[in-house]
């Protein structure tokens, strides 16, 4: 190409040269840019990197289907936009709908207060366990002290069978108490046969009658001539021990 000379100075070894248009659709020229300042200027002869255009072309073939792209965009938005206004699908009745959306109002409050227990679940554990880690700590202890597990686990078999013992107690008296209910032995007789114990109670009366009758009459022998000589012999011997 034939140069200026005017303009050889600014044109370094290292530019590009590119073909481009004067303005969208004007005459086509060529396009000198780039090259570093501490590059020797071209000479006669020389040769630049040449760079490829951009095809206006195929830039409007692309901007084409673009259009049309956005066209099919466009209309499926009013169909889409339609039918949510027609209150049709899903979205549709929850945007017309009050009822399907207060309902689905509800349900995102409920999940909401869930997830703030959920969270107020967690920081509790959190505190939970990070007062289990401390030293000193019941919980502590219990998590990490052998000895005491081990006590601990003696006393609840203790406790078993403390149960255990109190049960077969409770058995053991319920049985007793079935047969002071009933009538085939002496102590069930006595609680509930009334007749059995009229009877065992004239007996201790007439026993004793006969215990007083027997005390007044050896007394009464101590005045018979034959037994007089022998209890007054008697008294003296216990006298002498007692000397």
């Amino acid at each position: 190409m034939n140069l200026d000379k005017k303009v050889i100075d600014f044109i370094r070894k290292d530019s590009k040269a590119t073909l481009s248009s004067d303005g969208l659709i004007g005459n086509k020229i060529i396009v000198i840019y780039g090259g570093s300042p501490s590059a020797p200027v071209v000479e006669e002869g020389d040769l630049l990197e040449s760079v490829m255009p951009l095809d206006t072309d195929k830039m409007m073939e692309t901007l084409q289907v673009n259009n049309a792209n956005l066209v099919q965009i466009t209309n499926d938005l009013k169909v889409l936009t339609s039918k949510l206004a027609a209150g049709e699908g899903i979205v549709g009745a929850v945007m017309t709908d009050s009822v399907l959306a207060d309902n689905f109002r509800s349900i995102i409050s409920n999940l909401n207060k869930a997830s703030m227990s959920s969270t107020k679940m967690l920081t509790d554990l959190n505190s939970f366990t990070s007062k289990i880690n401390q030293k000193g700590n019941l919980f502590n202890e219990l998590a990490t002290d052998t000895e005491m597990v081990g006590e601990l686990r003696e006393t609840m078999q203790s406790l078993k069978n403390t149960a255990a013992n109190s049960q077969e107690l409770t058995q053991k008296l319920e049985g007793i108490a079935d047969k002071f209910d009933a009538n085939d032995n002496t102590m069930g007789m006595l609680l509930n046969d009334p007749a059995f114990a009229l009877e065992l109670k004239n007996t201790m009366t007439n026993a004793d009658s006969a215990t007083f009758n027997l005390n007044r009459g050896m007394k009464a022998l101590e005045y018979t001539w034959p037994f007089n000589r022998g209890f007054k012999r008697q008294a003296k011997a216990e006298k002498a021990k007692q000397d």
